[in-house]
């Protein structure tokens, strides 16, 4: 039998990575696997170990022993976050392959990813998941990432006053539209509608 076998001297890790990416682009492995191994998400997984949140990369990842974690956050959730602040998130279920893909660089090669924004994402997007369950009986994870939305983009931080405005407005749609909520919270329409409701300019 013979066996085909390719080998690469590669000093510098970040070509490593991108060799790692485009070898396997054809294999049966996702987008967030391929990008897992990318230089920048090694050094934001060490930036937000820092502050104690366990960056999970790839599956399996139980960061170190010795270190008590306040929070674990995936890439994927990271990857909603960031397009869900940047004015996405009615899209970050439906679009998580444009996320790690077409959007990718502009999402995690911003100047400010290794930054104390990224750690403050992080932990109100589990503050607002802690109040939401507590304070609504129709909580949904994808309204997470609309009170996180209005939340960077109107510089407010009452949350549960948000989420209760919030809900208000989509009362207001479901009888608008006669639809069901989650097919109104996906429809870019309603973020639109939602943008002018609270005074936010579109970009």
């Amino acid at each position: 039998a013979s066996v085909l076998v390719r080998v690469m001297k590669v000093t510098d890790d970040d070509f490593k990575s991108r060799i790692s990416e485009y070898t396997n682009s054809q294999n049966a492995i996702s987008q967030i696997d391929l990008k897992s191994m990318r230089k920048e998400q090694i050094q934001l997984q060490n930036y937000l170990s820092s502050y104690n949140i366990l960056y999970v990369r790839k599956a399996g990842e139980v960061g170190e022993d010795s270190k008590e974690y306040k929070y674990i956050i995936t890439l994927q959730q990271l990857g909603q976050i960031l397009y869900a602040i940047e004015g996405y998130p009615g899209q970050v279920s439906n679009k998580k392959k444009d996320i790690f893909t077409k959007h990718y660089d502009r999402l995690f090669h911003s100047e400010r990813l290794l930054s104390e924004d990224t750690v403050e994402y992080v932990v109100a997007f589990f503050t607002i998941k802690d109040i939401y369950k507590d304070i609504s009986d129709s909580y949904m994870l994808l309204k997470v990432f609309f009170i996180l939305y209005l939340s960077v983009a109107l510089k407010r931080y009452d949350y549960d006053q948000l989420i209760t405005e919030f809900e208000t407005f989509v009362k207001e749609q479901e009888k608008k539209q006669n639809m069901k909520i989650s097919r109104i919270l996906i429809s870019q329409k309603f973020t639109e509608e939602l943008n002018t409701k609270f005074n936010i300019e579109q970009s």
